[in-house]
């Protein structure tokens, strides 16, 4: 598998996401350098439709990616751990809102060794 092309040209811009069937909003600062020694990362949940000739990952045009947690939450940080959703063929965007929807679905979950720094708003 290819390595994730996070290349956001749009810095510091305002990304809408689910959280359990909510749409909240975080603030995209971009992939960080940062071990995951020491550092809570949660799942950040990237939906993808399987791989270009490449091997990167074909993300979902419309699908707002999943949180796995939000300020108020225990686990919340705003360094999170990409994990790719591959989905069939068929799937309608934004059909899964929530992690927990997600894991009801069974879809395929890979985390990836990509950490971004997101805080929610």
């Amino acid at each position: 598998m290819g390595e994730l092309i996070y290349n956001n040209p749009l810095r510091e811009r305002v990304v809408p996401a689910w959280y359990n069937n909510f749409t909240v909003y975080y603030l995209d600062l971009g992939e960080t350098k940062v071990t995951k020694a020491g550092i809570k990362t949660p799942p950040i949940y990237f939906f993808i439709r399987g791989y270009d000739e490449e091997g990167r990952p074909l993300l979902v045009h419309g699908q707002y990616n999943v949180l796995s947690a939000v300020p108020v939450s225990e686990n919340y940080t705003s360094f999170w751990q990409v994990h790719l959703v591959e989905v069939p063929f068929g799937y309608q965007p934004n059909f899964i809102r929530s992690e927990l929807s997600l894991r009801k679905a069974g879809f395929e979950v890979t985390p990836i060794d990509l950490i971004i720094n997101c805080p929610v708003l």
